[in-house]
């Protein structure tokens, strides 16, 4: 699947170095004991907030998941202002970003993936 192709808000280069570095882009990846599911590897602890915001989707499917990390990652750009932030929030939470700033080997592992 090409992520170029969709035409989300979120910059393709960002939904594909995440996809690349959190799963190889498998969409039948499972991560973090269970917890992680999908390309975009969504954490299942925030399926039913997501749901409730987004609509329905399945993680393990490259559509729903985009749409889903797509979602996920303007929310964070609004609430943190950067995009290297809204990514590092993809990672941590925007609680864990205002925590902790910024994670900056996370943002190189994605833009090093999208490359």
């Amino acid at each position: 699947m090409r992520i170029e192709s969709i035409g989300y808000a979120t910059p393709a280069w960002i939904l594909r170095g995440i996809a690349i570095a959190e799963s190889g882009e498998r969409d039948n990846a499972i991560g973090d004991d269970g917890i992680s599911r999908g390309r975009m590897q969504l954490n299942r602890h925030y399926d039913a907030e997501r749901r409730a915001k987004w609509g329905a989707f399945d993680p393990f499917s490259p559509h729903d998941a985009i749409r889903i990390a797509d979602c996920i990652l303007m929310a964070n750009l609004r609430a943190l202002g950067s995009w290297d932030l809204a990514i590092v929030g993809y990672r941590q939470g925007v609680a864990g970003v205002r925590r902790n700033g910024l994670c900056e080997w996370y943002v190189r592992r994605i833009k090093s993936a999208a490359r």
